[in-house]
């Protein structure tokens, strides 16, 4: 599931700079033996640290990175091409994961919390911005990566998930990401999706490309 990005925590003003004007940003497929999956493992415990699936699941950075490089050995290559990596230099500052009809689902929560999208439809399951570059356009650059790879792979629309209160989801809506989660499924919801994850509803959301 995707409970995307956390928030941005207290840090000294930096100057706003696109990553458009950057022409360093790139976007790399995982590897099978990726050496960055350590890193990927802090950002992804950075960005969802307070949006856990579920209160009783551990997701500690140890775990996280454990379950990464274990999936990266058994995964068919088409979820490796769908998991791309933003790097400037050698430092990777994002992620954004995408799962398909003929992927498994994402890889590091347990297999009954797992979602296999319809056959014209791409799961963003996860997106992560490092806290050194949100609010710098690098979050719409991984968005349009997700766009890209959805159309390759023949897809008519991209869906995610963004827990409620989350300040992310101003962007999806903002890149065509629409709520098809009603207000009494979010009444309903609520109780249960409270007790086990500490937030009140979570939001589907779907774009037409």
């Amino acid at each position: 599931q995707v409970w995307l990005m956390t928030q941005t925590p207290q840090t000294p003003p930096v100057q706003e700079v696109l990553v458009d004007s950057w022409p360093e940003i790139r976007i790399e497929s995982l590897g099978r033996e990726d050496p960055r999956l350590k890193e990927l493992a802090l950002l992804n415990a950075d960005g969802f640290r307070d949006k856990r699936c579920c209160l009783c699941i551990g997701d500690s950075q140890a775990e996280l990175e454990c379950s990464l490089r274990s999936a990266a050995k058994w995964v068919p290559d088409a979820k490796l091409e769908g998991f791309g990596v933003a790097m400037t230099g050698d430092q990777t500052v994002g992620f954004a994961q995408l799962g398909f009809h003929d992927t498994p689902g994402d890889v590091m929560l347990p297999v009954c919390f797992r979602n296999i999208p319809a056959p014209d439809t791409c799961h963003l399951e996860r997106i992560v911005v490092s806290h050194t570059m949100r609010g710098k356009g690098l979050g719409t650059k991984l968005l349009n990566w997700v766009d890209e790879k959805a159309r390759q792979r023949g897809c008519k629309h991209v869906m995610l998930e963004v827990v409620s209160n989350n300040p992310a989801k101003k962007l999806y809506e903002k890149h065509g990401y629409v709520s098809r989660t009603g207000t009494c499924q979010k009444v309903y919801m609520c109780p249960l999706f409270f007790c086990a994850t500490s937030h009140l509803y979570y939001d589907e959301m779907y774009k037409t490309l």
